[in-house]
């Protein structure tokens, strides 16, 4: 029987080679061979994605959402707008393209709440989360293959969906719950 006991504290692992299996329009999938801390050789497949941003929008102290049909889980969600960051764009750029495409609004009240891997176990994806307040119309025209509704939640009706699991999509239920957190952090005297 093996042992995963460790000579020492270091848990990294180092890359041997790397080699891409599949490039996709979005996303690409990569198998790694690599030596383990305890020197054993092994693989680790994994997706290459680039970092992304989600925005938890503020309408009139109301939640705004976008509805979409989500191929992979196969129906639609209920969850805020996103999108990944494009090369050469800044993060804050991503956010207020996405917010305008998705919701046909914008903000200039943009406030970062937090970041975080989304699935480390196997993907390089990366999520900045962001509150945009003080909303003004400025649509800009939608990707050819997004077909999005819009729909608005209080707080509370918001963290009911969640319990209920009308929401279900984890960047939308991270950003509910961190916005929240801070809000009640802010409200202490």
């Amino acid at each position: 029987m093996k042992s995963n006991k460790l000579p020492s504290n270091d848990l990294k692992e180092t890359t041997l080679t790397s080699s891409c299996l599949h490039q996709g329009k979005s996303f690409s999938f990569w198998r790694d061979e690599v030596v383990f801390p305890n020197g054993e050789k092994g693989y680790r497949d994994y997706v290459k994605y680039p970092d992304a941003v989600a925005i938890l929008p503020i309408l009139d102290d109301k939640i705004l959402f976008i509805k979409q049909y989500r191929y992979a889980p196969g129906k639609i969600l209920l969850e805020i707008p996103a999108g990944k960051i494009d090369s050469g764009e800044t993060p804050m750029e991503t956010v207020r393209r996405e917010l305008r495409e998705e919701t046909g609004y914008d903000s200039h009240d943009l406030e970062y709440l937090l970041s975080y891997y989304s699935c480390p176990g196997y993907s390089t994806e990366k999520i900045h989360t962001y509150v945009a307040r003080n909303l003004f119309p400025a649509p800009l025209e939608a990707d050819e293959d997004e077909f999005i509704l819009t729909e608005t939640l209080s707080l509370s009706e918001a963290k009911e969906a969640i319990r209920t699991g009308q929401i279900e999509d984890s960047k939308t239920i991270l950003a509910i719950l961190a916005y929240e957190t801070q809000t009640k952090r802010e409200a202490k005297p």
